[in-house]
């Protein structure tokens, strides 16, 4: 044969036969006009259901195994490449679609997250290599994976089209065998279970594949038929055909994993362990750890190991029921939700949580749980699916936990025992909680974003952390209690969280509110006494030589800037550049003729990487204890100021005033509570730098204060 030939390939007998082509009338073929009525027939069905934004398109792996179903001949003798024959026809080829000539493929090319700039592409094309491997990476699959996945679904597809499909499949020679081939190349069937199980057909034909298939090829299919009575609420049945699967293939890990999850769900962690260990689970695997941890716990025996067992079978106690004795509800209770979160996490609730996988930050995963388990309802359904594996004061412990709402909570005491008391800093309701984790200190006065539910004890009111406990920093209390007083949805809360988790500066702006530029302005004068004499008029003498711009706003003294002459260089130094202005044109007036020598500003961000703009000060031989004090009694004022400032915090009142208003006042201990916080969470060298919360309680006569 010589290049650029056409070659037909058959299969008889177990041979592959390949054998040169001559010239064939592609479209006048019997078997191909039925292939292109057959797309003709579903585009216009797709064009006819109103999605009218987009051109109709089919893979073509669909609509060739749909001419095959309706006409098994179809295609037994060789013909050109599909590509060729379906271009000969008036049609259009693109990736691994086919759509009516004119097709704008580039919308195709938009929604499916590929380049525009990709030429077209055969089914054997480089385009069709790039996507299957996106979907592989995506899935983390082999691309084999993605092309078998395709082939199963399109099929299932077409069996729920047609009601003779199935009987076809069952009857086509070879066909049921081909996907059971299909099915164990690894990945296949994870994804069939992702994409194609919900579908009516699924679970026909899945059990004609089984039926079909022969030895270790039996447990793809056997398990994905036990994943799909998992889906319909039926634990049991798939739990028997998980087992089914290992007894057919020891060694096949999806089934092992998910026989696992049912004797873990059954609360029998050993057993969980042991098959864990047989499917290969790393050691540091999140749920070996789990189930490892409560394998190793025991109830508490109302007889001795070795007296003879209350149930009467004349066996010891610990050969007996103790092997079938339960943990007491509170012990099994962080391990009920750690089991429904890790449920949220398969393949088959991927579709639920896909925008939810991606979340990388710490604390915005915690909550993406929270949302996915309550918001998006999959703890109920977990209970639905899984709630016959559960024991039943589970099943009723968790129906309690899907009333609860999460809310702002604030450390009050922190116990032996990861024991914590928290108050409500909405509704002032005080719990003592269990911790689900030890590993995060907590101290008083921290605020916790918490969903809080009952554990599971004797206790009355005994209670516990849930998913999506975030600590929080004080200085973004308000901002959240606003947020929650609106009712916002779980989502909403997990989008202001991404937010706030955003390292950025806050924005900085002076007493009259306009944004912080530091600025330095040199001029020449010519003459310096002159320059002292008119500046004198105009602004305040601080000390010689040396010049402020003052202003009262509500009742305050404001520094708007600084004057310094330094022979015969006068500099202007202010924290904005309407400020800037407003000096630069005072000292022209009052100084004719000076001249610009230099003009510099920053941003708060740059003048920290950089230094300060100005010459540094020269450094004084003043004692620490005197510098101490100095700092100690302009704080003092400022806080003797402070009590009596009008406050956005507190609704425009003043601390003092929001004493005497009891539906005001809990705002302001919040406040003052937040300063106690933040004071708290100083390293040894900040301390004290701030006001004094403590000397703040003591001016409004508030508890806590300095005796």
């Amino acid at each position: 044969m010589k290049a650029g030939e056409l070659a037909a390939l058959s299969v008889r007998d177990g041979t592959v036969e390949v054998e040169p082509v001559a010239g064939v009338e592609a479209v006048q073929d019997l078997g191909v006009r039925r292939l292109v009525a057959v797309v003709e027939r579903e585009l216009t069905e797709v064009d006819a259901t109103g999605h009218d934004r987009l051109a109709p398109a089919l893979p073509l792996t669909q609509v060739v195994l749909q001419a095959m179903v309706e006409a098994p001949g179809l295609q037994r003798r060789p013909t050109a490449p599909l590509g060729e024959l379906l271009t000969g026809a008036g049609l259009e080829t693109h990736r691994w679609l086919v759509g009516r000539a004119g097709t704008d493929w580039g919308e195709w090319d938009e929604i499916l997250g590929l380049d525009d700039e990709d030429d077209d592409a055969d089914l054997d094309g480089e385009d069709e290599a790039g996507m299957l491997a996106q979907v592989a990476e995506l899935f983390g699959v082999d691309e084999r994976a993605v092309e078998g996945a395709a082939m199963v679904t399109a099929v299932i597809e077409l069996c729920g089209q047609s009601p003779e499909a199935l009987q076809e499949v069952r009857s086509s020679p070879g066909l049921p065998q081909g996907l059971a081939q299909a099915l164990e190349v690894p990945g296949v069937a994870a994804l069939v279970q992702v994409f194609s199980l919900g579908q009516p057909a699924a679970e026909g034909l899945l059990s004609a594949v089984a039926d079909a298939a022969g030895g270790s090829l039996q447990a793809p299919p056997t398990w994905l038929l036990a994943r799909a009575a998992e889906q319909r609420g039926d634990p049991l049945a798939a739990e028997a055909l998980d087992l089914r699967a290992v007894e057919i293939d020891p060694d096949f890990v999806p089934a092992l994993l998910d026989a696992a999850r049912a004797a873990e769900d059954r609360g029998d962690a050993r057993t969980a362990r042991e098959r864990l260990l047989r499917a290969g689970i790393e050691r540091d695997a999140p749920q070996l750890r789990r189930v490892e941890q409560y394998a190793r716990l025991r109830p508490a025996a109302a007889v001795g190991r070795n007296a003879p067992c209350p149930c009467g079978s004349g066996r010891k106690y610990k050969q007996c029921c103790l092997q079938r004795a339960a943990l007491p509800l509170r012990d099994r209770a962080v391990w009920l939700l750690e089991r429904a979160t890790h449920w949220t996490t398969l393949p088959a609730q991927y579709l639920h949580v896909a925008n939810l996988l991606a979340e990388d930050d710490e604390v915005t995963s915690v909550l993406a749980e929270d949302v996915a388990l309550f918001d998006r309802g999959l703890l109920e359904r977990y209970l639905e699916l899984r709630g016959a594996l559960l024991q039943p004061d589970e099943v009723e412990l968790a129906r309690r936990w899907l009333d609860t709402e999460p809310g702002l909570w604030e450390v009050g005491q922190v116990s032996a025992g990861n024991r914590v008391r928290l108050r409500s800093l909405t509704t002032g309701e005080v719990a003592e909680v269990t911790r689900r984790s030890p590993e995060a200190p907590l101290g008083r006065l921290d605020l916790l974003y918490a969903r809080v539910g009952p554990d599971g004890s004797e206790r009355e009111g005994g209670r516990m952390l849930l998913g999506g406990t975030v600590k929080l920093h004080r200085a973004l209390r308000p901002q959240l209690q606003q947020l929650l007083e609106r009712g916002p949805t779980g989502e909403q809360v997990l989008d202001w969280f991404r937010e706030a988790a955003q390292p950025r500066l806050p924005a900085m702006v002076n007493f009259e509110g306009e944004p912080i530029l530091l600025s330095v302005a040199r001029f020449r004068v010519p003459d310096p006494a002159v320059a002292v004499e008119r500046l004198r008029k105009r602004m305040v003498e601080e000390s010689e030589g040396e010049f402020l711009e003052t202003v009262e706003v509500d009742g305050r003294p404001i520094h708007r800037g600084r004057v310094r002459l330094d022979g015969d260089v006068l500099e202007i130094e202010t924290n904005s550049a309407k400020r800037l202005r407003r000096l630069e044109r005072l000292v022209r007036t009052a100084v004719q003729g000076v001249r610009l020598l230099s003009r510099e500003q920053r941003t708060p961000e740059e003048a920290m990487a950089n230094g300060p703009i100005s010459d540094p000060a020269p450094s004084l031989d003043v004692p620490p204890e005197e510098i101490a004090g100095v700092l100690e009694a302009v704080m003092a004022e400022h806080e003797e100021r402070w009590v009596d400032e009008r406050l956005p915090a507190l609704g425009g009142l003043t601390p003092r005033q929001t004493v005497a208003d009891p539906v005001r006042r809990p705002a302001l201990e919040a406040l003052l509570d937040d300063f106690d916080w933040i004071e708290a969470q100083a390293g040894p060298h900040d301390r004290g730098r701030g006001m004094d919360p403590a000397r703040l309680r003591e001016l409004l006569g508030l508890p806590g204060g300095r005796r």
